[in-house]
């Protein structure tokens, strides 16, 4: 898991100490799996099942979410506004 520790500067001029486990970082591209050369069959089960896997994850993400008290904690950060950063790996 990637961690940055770093101050923020909010647009009306005040600052905080962050520490934000990454889930997205800033990007340009659309990304993933293509899925191009699959027959209609092949790719309505494969929509089904991925769609399972996903909503199963998403559903144990919210748990543990709840779990520590962190539902409304998802925050989105502009990097032009971030100083002082530190990024680790754990």
């Amino acid at each position: 898991m990637k961690l940055i520790d770093f101050n923020y500067k909010k647009q009306n001029g005040e600052v905080s100490s962050r520490v934000l486990a990454v889930t997205n970082e800033p990007n340009k591209f659309f990304e993933g799996i293509d899925i191009s050369h699959l027959s209609t069959d092949e790719f309505a089960e494969f929509v089904n099942e991925y769609s399972e896997i996903l909503d199963k994850f998403k559903q144990q993400q919210l748990n543990l979410l709840q779990s520590f008290d962190l539902k409304h904690n998802f925050r989105r950060f502009t990097p032009e506004n971030m100083f002082d950063v530190e990024i680790e790996h754990v």
